[in-house]
């Protein structure tokens, strides 16, 4: 257009002009991972209240090694109030048995995965009532470290 043919240049800048080959992008078959998916931190964050009831965030650093998705298994009782992967919300699917399946992000890259949480914190009567502190898990992934905070 006339309006960048010749355009008004303050004088304190500068203008570089390129010259050389035309640059071209090529899209390549990338190689895909063949490793065993693992999660590499999970971090549950609990609050609990007196009427025996927690609610809480299971945080997972997960490498999928090519899952287009993951099964993720709730205590007895216990519900999803909400799952994010990668810092988006996640539509989760509830199969049987108190297991959910959830989509992940992309299939080469590491994958944080988020699930809010509530449901009943249970007592073990045979040992004096303690309380029993359990959170979401990945189904058959393997995790490296855990993380707890209770509050």
């Amino acid at each position: 257009p006339f309006e960048l043919a010749n355009p008004s240049i303050p004088s304190d800048a500068a203008v570089y002009q390129v010259v050389g080959p035309r640059v071209r992008a090529v899209l390549r078959e990338v190689e895909r991972l063949t490793g065993t998916p693992q999660v590499h931190l999970a971090d549950y964050q609990l609050r609990w209240s007196d009427d025996r009831h927690t609610r809480g965030v299971a945080t997972f650093y997960l490498e999928p090694s090519r899952l287009a998705e993951i099964e993720l298994t709730l205590p007895d009782k216990t519900r999803p109030l909400h799952f994010n992967v990668a810092g988006l919300p996640a539509l989760g699917r509830a199969l049987a048995g108190n297991r959910w399946r959830v989509p992940v992000g992309p299939e080469l890259l590491p994958q944080l995965v988020e699930v809010l949480f509530e449901g009943p914190l249970p007592r073990i009567p045979a040992q004096g009532g303690e309380v029993v502190f359990s959170a979401p898990v990945i189904t058959g992934i393997p995790i490296t470290q855990t993380l707890w905070t209770i509050q």
